[in-house]
């Protein structure tokens, strides 16, 4: 399936299917920081912000859109492999339930380790949620509210189990930068499309 030819919700729907039936099937309750965080998934070798998202060297310098293929990658690894297993994706019933949409945005983060503290591991160093959670990376969607990310027009959004809400609510509050949010926080173009499409909680 190609993300540039697909219409935005109806695909951004199929990805959530897919991260939820993922992150249901998979035993990470006693480890969420390695169980979110199949090998296979890796997204780099180092899969950090500095080397993933960002980067200073030319290798690593990524632009919005290539951020958003290392996502599209991930997620065509996780599909497959949730076709190889015979994992069926979970009943979609709208409203979302059952978890939440977690924003972060690699261009604001301080990396000071704080929220991997307060999260048990599940937003790393660098406040980089775990792959195994990604859906989506936004592009050209411009944020017009809050301080930190009035301007930023790119981001990444990952599915959080109900179960871990209140552990990644406390890494948010800790978070000094706010570069992890609940999508619901956000006044974007896209994120108004999600909530009005019953796809975001």
């Amino acid at each position: 399936m190609d993300f540039e030819s697909q219409d935005p919700l109806a695909y951004f729907q199929h990805r959530l299917g897919e991260t939820r039936a993922w992150c249901a099937s998979q035993d990470w309750s006693a480890n969420p920081a390695e169980g979110l965080r199949t090998a296979l998934f890796r997204p780099s070798e180092q899969a950090s912000v500095e080397q993933t998202f960002r980067g200073y060297g030319g290798f690593w310098k990524k632009t919005p859109q290539q951020r958003q293929q290392i996502v599209e990658q991930l997620a065509l690894k996780r599909a497959a492999l949730l076709q190889e297993q015979g994992i069926p994706l979970l009943q979609f019933v709208k409203p979302l339930t059952g978890g939440r949409l977690l924003a972060f945005t690699p261009d604001g983060t301080l990396s000071d380790g704080a929220a991997k503290l307060a999260t048990q591991g599940f937003v790393d160093d660098d406040n980089l949620p775990a792959w195994d959670t990604w859906i989506w990376y936004v592009t050209n969607d411009r944020v017009s509210n809050l301080e930190w990310w009035r301007g930023c027009n790119s981001y990444l959004l990952s599915w959080v189990p109900d179960v871990l809400v209140e552990v990644i609510e406390a890494g948010i509050d800790v978070n000094l930068e706010e570069c992890i949010r609940w999508a619901t926080d956000l006044d974007t173009a896209f994120i108004r499309q999600l909530k009005q499409a019953g796809l975001v909680s």
